[in-house]
């Protein structure tokens, strides 16, 4: 019979058994998903503001500070009496400098008297004239003399100041030569 107290002979560990060196884990993946939803809503906000701001709109156009002036007017011009009383105010909302010296030409031309140009970043497609409820045939000259090289479109308006009284929008139709 054996004996109680016989003890077994140590066995080695098995692979299974042995224990195995602890690594940190990869922490890139966790950084690389904080990336990825960083970007998503980056994304998102860009995309939440309009693309293009509307520039076909209705609101009157806001000049910029400073004015731009030509020195066009001949001395030896016929002007027509009447068109000599009528005060335009002229805001180039064309997109192209040189139609601010165009338009006064014309308008020289046909003996209006110009009080003040400016140029505004906003574009418009269509000439406007707007003009006060007591102006309309003022306004109407004014259309006669543009009838030619610009599409013309003719708004009363009720903000419109004391110091001119027709102020003329120039858009971006000009009729082709």
């Amino acid at each position: 019979m054996g004996n109680i107290f016989d003890i077994l002979p140590p066995q080695p560990k098995t692979k299974k058994q042995e224990e195995k060196p602890r690594t940190k884990k990869s922490r890139g993946s966790a950084w690389f998903l904080v990336f990825v939803i960083f970007m998503l809503l980056v994304i998102f906000w860009i995309n939440s503001y309009p693309a293009n701001i509307n520039q076909n709109s209705t609101t009157k156009p806001t000049p910029q500070v400073d004015s731009v002036d030509f020195n066009l007017f001949d001395n030896n011009l016929n002007f027509n009496e009447q068109a000599s009383q009528i005060k335009i105010r002229l805001i180039n909302a064309s997109g192209n400098i040189n139609e601010t010296k165009t338009m006064k030409n014309i308008l020289a031309k046909a003996g209006f008297q110009i009080e003040q140009t400016t140029v505004t970043d906003t574009t418009y497609d269509q000439t406007i004239i707007y003009y006060k409820k007591e102006d309309l045939n003022k306004a109407n000259q004014v259309e006669d003399a543009l009838t030619t090289s610009y599409n013309v479109k003719k708004e009363e308006s009720t903000t419109l100041g004391n110091s001119y009284d027709i102020l003329l929008v120039i858009g971006q139709n000009k009729i082709p030569e």
